[in-house]
């Protein structure tokens, strides 16, 4: 199994070596982004039949989103684990996966750089770990010497450094291969609380027709109550994951959505509310419960509830269905795109024609930074 397979750059000369052996495996490409999923299954379903594409949130319980614990001989992570919130967790449940003398093989930084900070210190990931003392200052990254303890710490019986020579002579490479083998005894899961809130399960097959609850009056309440349950089908539509996984208060980014799955989101939530949200709107709202309550304040008064037919009773257990469906616009057949309009800022270049006169004679407008010193970095 792969962790944080993302679009795939470890994977690819893994599949390739793996290749001669294809009949004797099963690999497990994974990310919590069903966008790098989908992604992974374009470029390398056809090709490897042996790879299964699912996501998985390694900060979560494994058991819980439908993995088999205790299953898998090899799990592979490159420059992954490091950006979760508690390694030691992290580690866990990555464990968990694992047969007994199964591996757990990592390629991570293993020093900060200020070029790292600098790009991808930008980034709100690089900065969502909560345990600062198992980290390296400045920064996500673990140094073989933090690598080490808190594998063992888990139970790791084996821990080996490939390159072990570099490392004993204090030269720590910038990068850093892990290899540690599982004892097969996993520390037991800590109960947490979860506002989890609970929606209609959608259909597994495809993307699905969503359930929505009828509602017999027109209060705000009911209103709310109805943008609250469509945005979470939607969501459920797009990611294809039950409605009844989503938490009202849970950041998107934890479910995967990402910049590409934002717009096809939207584009299903105004369509069921018949609204006009925008795409950068769920990123600036990033809960159901934010989201709702944006709606609300800015879209209340121009969404109708579903209205019952005169022969249906008024039971709580009614539904309608409301279609949902993922559509590609480029794809879709007999209709065009049409850019009306383009605002464009580039280096010597005014304005979209003189960057197009720039591109068309081959103009390099690349030139040294000015706006701070290089020097300092």
């Amino acid at each position: 199994m792969e962790i944080g397979a993302g679009t795939g750059g470890t994977t690819a000369p893994v599949l390739e070596a793996l290749r001669p052996h294809a009949e004797q495996l099963h690999y497990i490409y994974t990310d919590i982004s069903s966008g790098f999923t989908r992604h992974g299954k374009e470029h390398f379903g056809a090709m490897y039949p042996m790879v299964e594409f699912r996501t998985l949130n390694i900060e979560e319980d494994v058991g819980g989103q439908g993995f088999e614990k205790g299953n898998t001989d090899v799990v592979i992570a490159a420059n992954v684990l490091h950006a979760t919130r508690d390694i030691a967790e992290t580690l866990r449940n990555s464990k968990a996966l694992l047969k007994t003398r199964g591996w757990l093989i990592l390629n991570e930084g293993a020093n900060v750089q200020d070029f790292a900070t600098l790009t991808f210190g930008l980034l709100a990931g690089w900065w969502l770990f909560e345990d600062e003392e198992n980290r390296l200052p400045g920064g996500p990254l673990l140094g073989p010497g933090m690598w080490e303890r808190l594998l063992k710490d888990e139970g790791f019986d084996r821990v080996v450094f490939p390159g072990q020579e570099m490392i004993e002579s204090n030269t720590v490479p910038h990068h850093l291969v892990v290899m540690a083998q599982s004892n097969g005894l996993v520390r037991k899961r800590q109960p947490e609380t979860m506002s989890n809130y609970s929606l209609p399960k959608s259909n597994s097959q495809g993307l699905p027709r969503q359930q929505v609850t009828k509602i017999p009056d027109t209060r705000a309440g009911d209103k709310r109550e109805f943008i609250e349950k469509t945005i979470g089908q939607c969501l459920s539509a797009v990611l294809e994951i039950e409605t009844c996984d989503l938490d009202l208060k849970k950041p998107y980014s934890d479910f995967g959505v990402d910049s590409i799955l934002a717009i096809k989101i939207v584009k299903e939530i105004n369509r069921a509310l018949g609204i006009n949200l925008r795409s950068t709107d769920l990123f600036n709202y990033s809960s159901i419960e934010k989201l709702t309550h944006h709606i609300v304040d800015g879209f209340i008064d121009s969404i109708s509830l579903p209205v019952s037919s005169p022969d249906e009773t008024d039971e709580p257990s009614m539904e309608e269905e409301i279609p949902i469906r993922v559509t590609d616009p480029g794809r879709a057949p007999g209709r065009a795109t049409a850019v009306i309009g383009m605002s464009v800022r580039f280096p010597g270049a005014d304005n979209i024609h003189e960057f197009w006169e720039n591109l068309a004679s081959g103009k390099n407008s690349v030139k040294e930074i000015t706006r701070w010193n290089v020097d300092d970095f």
